[in-house]
Order: C-alpha cells, then structure tokens, then sequence
C-alpha cells in the first residue's frame, strides 16, 4: 500500500485488507459466541458482541491516527516490525486461552438446563380479529363467516 503509485494500483491491496477484515470479523462472531456457552451459564451475548464492535471502532478510528503520527516518527519500516514484535508478545496470552481446559461438568450442567427441543415444536393457534379501519381484512374476514 505505501509503495502505490496510482488509484489503480491501491485496489488490489485494499481488495485483499477488505476480504481479510471480513473473514475474521466473520469467523470471531460464532468463536464469541462458543465462549459465552462454554464459560457462562447465562447467555451474555449482547455484552460479548458490544464489546467486540466497541473494539472495531476504537482500532478504526485510532489505528490510522496513531499509524500516521508513529510513521512520521520512527518510519514505515520501524512501524512494521514493532506491530511483528507486539504479534510475537501477543501469541502466548492466545496460546494460553486456548489452553484452558473445558469444565464438562459445567457444560453438561447448560444443557440439562436447557428446555427440551419438543417444546419449539408446538404451535399456538390464536384467532385474530382484524381491526375496525382495515376495511379490506374486515371484509375478507366477514367472507369466511358466510
């Protein structure tokens, strides 16, 4: 991307950082969401998911602040390798999240808990009485009186 000399010549880079971004904006949804079931009895997935989008904001709008000045500062190159470095520090912090064993207690706790999938397949038949100004169902429903 710094290298770019034309409009034209940007596309395929931004193209590819596009696909990227949505990929794993994609893929860390669900992966939250198996989080939230493994290590939460009740589901806490509006905070999960606030956060997560709260977090896409801020690295949106204060990455390319704090890129521009840090490039001005140290120089592209530098940039680089220190954003390699803090992904080398990061990966053991990740590495030991995924290291965490599963309680199967707990799990097999939430699903005992949950209620039986019998019960989503009953339906609730309501009669519905259509309102006085809809003079159009008024009459469709007067029809089948008949």
């Amino acid at each position: 991307v710094p290298s770019a000399s034309s409009m034209m010549s940007l596309a395929g880079p931004h193209f590819c950082l596009g696909l990227g971004v949505g990929t794993v904006d994609a893929a860390l949804m669900p992966l939250l969401a198996k989080l939230v079931d493994e290590r939460h009895v009740q589901g806490a997935y509006g905070t999960v998911y606030a956060v997560a989008q709260a977090a896409v904001a801020c690295a949106y709008s204060f990455g390319p602040l704090v890129g521009g000045e840090t490039v001005r500062q140290i120089g592209f190159p530098w940039l680089m390798r220190c954003v390699a470095l803090a992904n080398l520090f990061y990966c053991p912090l990740l590495i030991l999240l995924q290291s965490q064993s599963n309680d199967e207690d707990e799990t097999q706790a939430i699903l005992m808990a949950a209620p039986d999938p019998q019960d989503y397949s009953q339906n609730y038949m309501a009669n519905v009485q259509p309102r006085e100004a809809s003079l159009c169902y008024q009459q469709l429903f007067n029809e089948e009186d008949d």
